[in-house]
């Protein structure tokens, strides 16, 4: 069986998966509009009526992978959805490398994050935002609603961790990680040790999507969403900048800092989950080896209101799987109420 397995997808890769190979990353039009060093900005073309009354939408992917999974195919896009009823605009991290070895993690979550905001009122007119973050992208949108809560409207965490406490085994990977020695030595944690990292965790996933691939390689529509999600699993890594990995492991995952109200910038300024007051929406999912269901509740301190939403998937099923239709419905219903 394995034999005929290695036959079928080496057949479909030689021989299928060409007319897929320039399949776009990102499917809605755009044009980038702003830049500041790795970071960019993206804004989305849109017709459709007049929604100048409306806050911007920014969305904010994770630091680890790139911004398309949410724009991945055109039927699994939230961005292409969003984009129906609101002005949106995405981040796009870019690929860091040695240049941004010494970037605290505070910059991407404040300095970062706030030029973003402010181009997007500058050119919107617009005095608030709305935010949706995925994964980390998310801590980073949660970390800067209570850094600037007269900025943001509301705010989306879609699978995003905001406990650190028991994280399963990202939490014991970071609590054994050599981080001194790594922040010494290191200019980056490359990206493919990352998705090494996070395909380990699972390590029967493998064998289960390769089952599946047997099972189904010869529908279309598998096969366009099987390019598309290998080539931004395993062919498209993050490289994660050494300073601001460092400071993520040790204040975030070690010390729980967010969640117990103790998190700080670079130059000291506080981040209060007691000062946040965008309404928030928490997304995410049962099956999430990565970010359990306990590490998306929000810190003791922050009183501002919020609803939750529990899909029966998993961290990257929330998104381009089938309960992704019902997670961006629901996140529209939530930023038109």
């Amino acid at each position: 069986m394995l034999k005929d397995i290695d036959m079928a997808i080496n057949n479909f890769i030689e021989n299928q998966a060409g007319e897929y190979n320039d399949m776009p990353r990102g499917v809605t039009e755009r044009e980038m509009v702003y830049r500041a060093g790795n970071m960019k900005i993206f804004k989305f073309k849109r017709e459709g009526g007049d929604v100048s009354n409306l806050p911007p939408m920014l969305f904010v992917p994770s630091l680890i992978n790139r911004w398309y999974i949410l724009d991945l195919t055109e039927e699994t896009s939230f961005v292409n959805y969003f984009n129906k009823f609101f002005t949106c605009y995405m981040i796009d991290w870019g690929y860091p490398g040695s240049e941004s070895a010494h970037l605290p993690f505070s910059n991407f979550y404040h300095k970062y994050l706030n030029r973003a905001v402010n181009y997007i009122c500058r050119e919107t007119g617009a005095e608030k935002i709305n935010m949706l973050g995925y994964c980390i992208g998310g801590t980073l949108s949660y970390i800067y609603s209570c850094l600037e809560p007269e900025r943001v409207n509301k705010v989306i965490l879609l699978a995003s961790p905001i406990n650190f406490e028991n994280a399963g085994i990202s939490s014991l990977y970071a609590k054994t990680f050599p981080t001194e020695e790594f922040v010494n030595s290191m200019d980056y944690m490359p990206g493919p040790t990352i998705s090494n990292f996070f395909n380990n965790i699972q390590p029967l996933g493998l064998l289960k999507k390769t089952q599946m691939f047997h099972q189904k390689y010869k529908d279309p529509k598998f096969k366009k969403m099987y390019v598309a999600m290998e080539r931004w699993i395993s062919d498209d890594g993050v490289h994660f900048p050494a300073r601001a990995y460092y400071e993520f492991l040790s204040q975030l995952y070690k010390e729980n800092r967010l969640f117990k109200s103790r998190l700080a910038t670079t130059d000291e300024t506080a981040v209060d989950p007691s000062k946040r007051q965008a309404e928030c929406l928490i997304l995410n999912a049962t099956l999430d080896h990565i970010v359990p269901l306990h590490c998306t509740n929000l810190p003791p301190a922050d009183g501002a209101k919020r609803e939750v939403l529990t899909f029966n998937t998993g961290h990257v099923g929330i998104t381009v799987g089938k309960y992704g239709v019902d997670a961006k419905t629901k996140a529209v219903e939530f930023l038109k109420k």
